[in-house]
């Protein structure tokens, strides 16, 4: 093979620069003819460097009419790696030795996926851990540390958000009993904010007895949140922040291709916190039924005593589950959130105890109370795909092996 060595001026990637200018150990030397003296290494580990790291981001497409957008394999080594199409094709070459044929090179590849599959079973751990072993000592705050220790200067603070007098967050509260909808709509200062601690209920982010307030950054997702039925009135009412509450926007977060270099040394820690917050996105917004609430809202609740007890913030800001798409896809998409506040943020100053009320988060805004009539709901449904496969007998399983 006619090249032998390369150099950092080889690649236009800062991360491989890096790499090479760590492994080089002859200056001067690049096969490719670049003027200098920079430090050279041999291709081969430099293409194997390349190619373990394309492999583990990308996935030969072996149906090509499955209708994936795919890419040639070099072109992604060209636009990942910043090098030549020549020495591209060099990469590919050296990555098809010893591979019997076809060879991963000859195919076109896909994206595996934003993040590197095995760093899923994260949550997983995390909330059997909760779940059946232990809920705040121990491995769950180590593994808490570690993902979510830096969240404040994670991808240069882009989780974190600031809420000011400049929001409104919306709270909505349905009709249970008759008369019910008259009373709040005629105190909603009072009767809008978070449960007193004697009767406030287990939520997604709050254990038995622990004042969260539940609200949203727009009207209409604060009245689908409640789900009331045909026929039920809804009373709803804004709040003002009383200073900057600091609050985890998880719907703000994007995949880590996004933040950082696939070739960055951190790329891998960085995914595994990413998807980590995905993850609790997911769980914090998926619907769980009534039966289920009491252990399923455990992992969350922990989470949330981390952020609000560790780290600080104000609360967490989410999407919504009960939400249709054509609302979510109106106006501004950093509306389109709920809100959990913690601590003293989920206080008003309407408090009854006056150091509450001095030290709340929140303030409600005089005339915003509105009341509907629910007169109908619409429901939106996905088929259930498992349903639809049979597990296999016993007989079967023994003619397949």
């Amino acid at each position: 093979m006619k090249l032998t060595r390369v150099c950092r001026s080889c690649t236009t990637n800062p991360h491989l620069k890096r790499w090479i200018d760590a492994s080089g150990t002859i200056a001067g030397s690049c096969s490719r003819g670049c003027v200098g003296e920079d430090p050279s290494v041999d291709l081969v580990p430099f293409a194997n460097h390349i190619d373990k790291v394309i492999r583990r981001y990308y996935s030969p497409n072996t149906n090509p009419e499955d209708g994936l957008q795919d890419e040639d394999p070099e072109r992604v080594i060209v636009d990942a790696a910043g090098v030549t199409a020549s020495l591209a094709r060099e990469i590919a070459a050296i990555g098809r030795r010893g591979e019997e044929q076809p060879s991963f090179y000859d195919f076109r590849v896909s994206e595996v996926s934003p993040w590197p599959m095995e760093q899923g079973g994260i949550w997983t751990e995390l909330t059997e851990t909760i779940k059946s072993k232990a809920r705040f000592f121990g491995k769950v705050h180590t593994i808490l540390d570690e993902l979510l220790g830096d969240i404040r200067t994670l991808v240069s603070g882009a989780a974190i958000r600031q809420l000011t007098a400049d929001d409104r967050i919306f709270r909505a509260r349905r009709e249970n009993a008759i008369k019910e909808a008259d009373k709040v709509f005629e105190s909603p200062a009072t009767e809008l904010t978070a449960p007193p601690r004697e009767r406030a209920r287990s939520g997604r982010m709050n254990a038995v007895g622990i004042r969260v307030f539940y609200g949203a950054l727009r009207e209409e997702i604060a009245v689908a949140e409640v789900r009331p039925p045909v026929g039920s009135r809804v009373v709803v009412g804004s709040f003002v922040p009383t200073r900057t509450l600091q609050v985890l926007d998880l719907a703000a977060l994007r995949w880590p291709r996004e933040y950082a270099d696939i070739f960055s040394p951190n790329f891998d820690t960085l995914s595994k916190k990413l998807i980590f917050l995905s993850n609790l996105q997911d769980e914090i917004s998926r619907p769980i039924q009534p039966y289920d609430e009491e252990l399923e809202y455990v992992p969350t609740q922990v989470v949330s005593e981390y952020l609000a007890n560790v780290i600080g913030l104000d609360g967490i800001a989410y999407k919504s589950a009960q939400t249709s798409q054509d609302i979510l896809t109106e106006g501004s998409a950093l509306l389109n959130r709920n809100v959990a506040l913690f601590g003293a943020a989920a206080m008003t100053t309407a408090e009854t105890d006056p150091t509450e009320a001095k030290t709340a988060g929140l303030t409600f805004l005089d005339g915003s109370q509105h009341m509907f009539d629910v007169t109908h709901v619409r429901v939106s449904y996905d088929k259930n795909m498992w349903a639809h496969y049979v597990d296999a007998t016993p007989d079967e399983e023994s003619k397949a092996t």
